[in-house]
């Protein structure tokens, strides 16, 4: 899932992540990579102490520092208790996680901050894994552009030609147009929650449900189906009905199909393509905020599908974004079709793939943006996805020349979501790490 709604936010609200960017860590540093690899947890799931956090005392044996608190006491129990017997309003417990990464030339920097669920104590690291939603789309839609440069699809070609009957009385419509989301086709996502509304279930009962593309596709075609071509409408419809013609093309699974084509291809060693509910150890637990309720969950990935049941981590959605832009997953052709714009409201958004202005060539308000050397600003862009599912927000961008990316994942999702103030988004870290970059 995911979609319009992060061009304004991209730009604005850099104090809203002072705290992650002071936690950058250049992961290439020999020291950095050692902690990572060697400080694993103990028998009880908690994190050894770093070496330089135990003293030592007189005859040299090691020894952990005394807490700062009194023993059997929690610092938040402490944090309540006030002067003469008056009781402060104890601090929440931070319970949302964030993981964020940048490269710049090669080098790499990463971020962690929280927690990663909303049940332990257990600190988020940079490395985790966390739901990536709509993310998946740009590499469903590598995935198509490589067979159109085998010649195996054409981007005028129609689903009728491939899976005729999978689009009753709308067989017409193109890939092209289902990847750049002006197919016309509406989103399953209402009509399935009417349909489980109607069902009474619970919202746990909800997230372990099994789906597949064409039952979520029938749902969808319940709704009205607009003019193929006619306007920008953004549907998660769209990249179901794509990983069907993907199958039935190659005869293939969608899950074969981006290991083979994408994440080896590109050497992402921590992505998969989730089938079900189960989530490595080290990842982030998804979770949503309903008034006073914090719910923590594990939904079915089936929900998604090749709309948005990737899972990956920020360095990971970082090398994605520079191999794709490098050219080195499709042809230069298909890369150029995958980033010329189809529509400019409510984006700019081409073949599985949106861009921004680049945060590095930004002008002050009232006056002409110039980049360096007197170019023009607006020609100057970042391209990616951003992806948000119902108790995850991600968002990877990279410059056209691959040079500089940014991604950034955070757990937890407010709801209604009608009030983005309340709703940290990941997009304004990207937009910060890529400005810190310039």
């Amino acid at each position: 899932m995911g979609g319009p709604g992060v061009r304004d936010l991209i730009l604005a609200g850099e104090a809203r992540v002072r705290t992650l960017r002071r936690g950058w860590r250049h992961t290439d540093h020999p020291r950095r990579r050692h902690e990572q690899q060697h400080r694993p947890p103990d028998d009880h799931g908690r994190h050894r102490p770093h070496p330089d956090r135990v003293d030592r005392g007189r005859s040299g044996t090691r020894r952990r520092r005394p807490a700062a608190h009194p023993p059997g006491r929690r610092p938040q129990a402490l944090a309540a208790a006030g002067p003469a017997g008056v009781r402060r309003p104890a601090r929440p417990r931070r319970r949302r996680g964030v993981v964020a990464a940048a490269t710049r030339d090669g080098r790499s920097w990463s971020a962690a901050a929280g927690v990663r669920s909303t049940t332990t104590r257990v600190p988020a690291r940079p490395t985790d894994r966390v739901r990536v939603g709509s993310i998946t789309k740009p590499m469903v839609a590598t995935v198509v552009m490589q067979l159109v440069d085998e010649g195996r699809l054409r981007l005028d070609t129609k689903v009728d030609q491939v899976c005729p009957g999978l689009l009753p009385g709308h067989g017409d419509i193109t890939i092209e147009q289902l990847l750049s989301h002006r197919s016309g086709l509406p989103d399953y996502v209402l009509p399935l929650a009417k349909q489980e509304q109607a069902m009474k279930l619970t919202v746990e009962q909800s997230f372990a449900r099994r789906h597949t593309d064409h039952s979520l596709i029938r749902l969808a075609l319940t709704e009205q189906v607009g003019k193929p071509g006619a306007a920008f409408r953004y549907a998660n419809t769209n990249y179901l009905v794509l990983s069907q013609l993907l199958q039935k093309r190659t005869g293939q699974s969608i899950s074969d199909l981006l290991t083979q084509r994408v994440f080896r291809k590109a050497g992402l060693k921590g992505t998969f393509y989730a089938k079900e509910r189960w989530m490595p150890t080290n990842s982030l637990t998804e979770y949503y905020v309903e008034g006073p309720k914090v719910v923590g969950f594990r939904q079915n990935a089936t929900l998604f599908g090749a709309a948005g049941a990737a899972v990956s981590t920020p360095d990971d959605l970082n090398r994605f974004m520079t191999s794709l832009m490098r050219g080195e997953l499709t042809s230069k052709r298909s890369l150029e079709q995958m980033l010329r714009p189809r529509s400019a409201t409510p984006m700019s958004y081409g073949l599985g793939v949106y861009s921004l202005p680049d945060p590095c060539y930004a002008a002050p308000k009232g006056k002409t943006p110039k980049g360096k050397g007197g170019t023009n600003a607006s020609t100057r862009r970042v391209y990616g996805h951003n992806g948000t599912t119902y108790g995850t927000h991600s968002a990877s961008v990279s410059t056209r020349d691959g040079r500089r990316a940014a991604s950034a994942s955070l757990t937890g999702r407010f709801f209604p979501p009608s009030d983005l103030t309340k709703q940290p988004m990941p997009d304004v870290a990207v937009a910060a790490a890529l400005k810190a970059l310039c």
